[in-house]
C-alpha cells in the first residue's frame, strides 16, 4: 500500500533530536536554548520532537510573534495620539 504524496507523513516518521536541531539552527540557538525548547515542547519526553510537537512549537512561536506585533502597534498608536 503506497502513501498518497499529498498527505503529510505520519508524525512518527518526522522527528528532530537536539543534535539535529543544533545543526539546523547553526549558531542561532545555544545548547541552553535548545534545552528550553525541548523542555517546553517534548510532550512525551522521548528526547525527540515529533511532527505534532514541532507543530505545537511553531504555533507557540507564531502566537508570540503576533503578541509582540500587537504590543508594538499599541506603542505606535500611543505615540501618534500625543
Amino acid at each position: 500500500m503506497s502513501q498518497d504524496v499529498n498527505q503529510p507523513p505520519p508524525s512518527s516518521l518526522v522527528q528532530v533530536s537536539k543534535r539535529e536541531m543544533a545543526a539546523i539552527s547553526g549558531s542561532r540557538l545555544t545548547p541552553g536554548d535548545i534545552d528550553r525548547v525541548f523542555a517546553a515542547h517534548d510532550a512525551n519526553g522521548d528526547g525527540q520532537l515529533d511532527l505534532a510537537e514541532l507543530e505545537s512549537m511553531m504555533r507557540a512561536g507564531n502566537n508570540k510573534d503576533k503578541d509582540e506585533d500587537k504590543e508594538a502597534g499599541k506603542k505606535r498608536n500611543k505615540k501618534k495620539a500625543r
